[in-house]
This record gives structure tokens, sequence and C-alpha cells, in this order.
């Protein structure tokens, strides 16, 4: 399954990538637990995604009427692709 950042996903819909998502788990280590963010750091490479990942967080927390959020980031995670981490932060304080 490709997207807009042309990443290649290993399954074709949401349901199937569901398994490949490790969340909930009970880790035995911090590799292992550190692990289950590779797909997902795979489509936080670019400014645009940053951006939108931020601003649906922010927007899943006021539809639950969340009026406090604490949003926590490692920039390093997201510069695969060459973002620095001014573009790293400017993307996702201007998404939240």
């Amino acid at each position: 399954m490709a997207n807009q950042a042309n990443i290649s996903l290993p399954t074709q819909n949401a349901e199937t990538l569901k398994k490949h998502l490790k969340f909930g788990l009970i880790h035995q280590n911090l590799d292992d637990y550190l692990d289950m963010f590779n797909l997902p750091n795979l489509v936080m490479q670019t400014v645009e995604n940053l951006h939108r990942i931020a601003f649906e967080l922010a927007e899943d927390a006021a539809k639950e009427n969340i009026w406090h959020l604490e949003v926590r980031f490692c920039p390093t995670y997201f510069t695969a692709a060459g973002l620095t981490f001014i573009q790293i932060v400017e993307a996702i304080t201007a998404g939240l």
C-alpha cells in the first residue's frame, strides 16, 4: 500500500495494517518497546505529514472534550529524510 509520501507499507488496507503495529503489548526490554515505532516513524518524515499528524492529534482531543494536552516527541526520529530540527518543531507546533 503506497501513500502520498511513496512509502511502502506492509499491507493493502487499514485493518490488516493494525496487525503490524504492536501497541498495547507488554515488552520485555526497551529495544523491543522502541521497535513498535519503526512503522509509524516511516510516515513521520515530511513537514506535511508531521503537521497533519499533530493537527489530527489536537483535533481528536478536542472532539473528546480534552482541554489540556501535553504532546511529547523526539525530533531525532523524524530526520531520516533530511528534515532539520527546526522544520520538525515548526511543523508540529503549527499543526497543534
